[in-house]
């Protein structure tokens, strides 16, 4: 399953990356960020919370200037609040990611009150000046766990300074 979504975010990149529509530059001001309101400098996060189970449960912010949060929770390998520094080019591959799966035209929320052992996941990103935000538990678009998975796939790539452990 994880390789058919791999497949899935290569083939989205690969084909946003060849769409005429021209991308942000990698050595520029972040075309996105153009119109940010200097008072909502949060340029996208991704928090997934608890289950029954062994559901993996944190929280991570990146901010426009790269800056970025995480708190592992519960069932992480990094348990505790960390700091870390998104590059240029990995704020790009969310963008384009993104509008890879058409991101901002998707519903608000995802869920069945009736389904209560599934964990909720919530996904948010800043492009334009424009704020969307994603909660979904039960009946999303597998699009979602793409992005999802394109968040997790970098987190494992920034160099996360330790600020406070936590022993779960």
């Amino acid at each position: 399953m994880k390789a058919i979504l791999m497949i899935f975010a290569i083939a989205t990149t690969i084909a946003c990356a060849s769409s005429k529509e021209k991308k942000p530059s990698l050595d520029k001001e972040y075309a996105a960020f153009k119109n940010v309101s200097t008072n909502d400098s949060l340029f996208a996060s991704a928090e997934r919370g608890f289950c029954f189970g062994k559901c993996p449960v944190y929280k991570m912010n990146i901010y426009n200037s790269g800056y970025a949060t995480y708190e592992g929770i519960r069932n992480v390998e990094m348990l505790g609040t960390y700091s870390g520094k998104f590059t240029p080019q990995q704020m790009n591959e969310l963008i384009a990611s993104a509008e890879g799966i058409s991101f901002f035209s998707l519903d608000e929320n995802y869920d069945n009150p009736n389904v209560t052992d599934l964990p909720s996941a919530t996904m948010s990103i800043v492009i334009n000046a424009k704020r969307h935000q994603v909660k979904y538990r039960a009946k999303f678009p597998p699009e979602l766990r793409v992005f999802q998975t394109v968040f997790e796939d970098m987190n494992k790539e920034v160099s996360w300074k330790l600020e406070k452990a936590f022993e779960e």
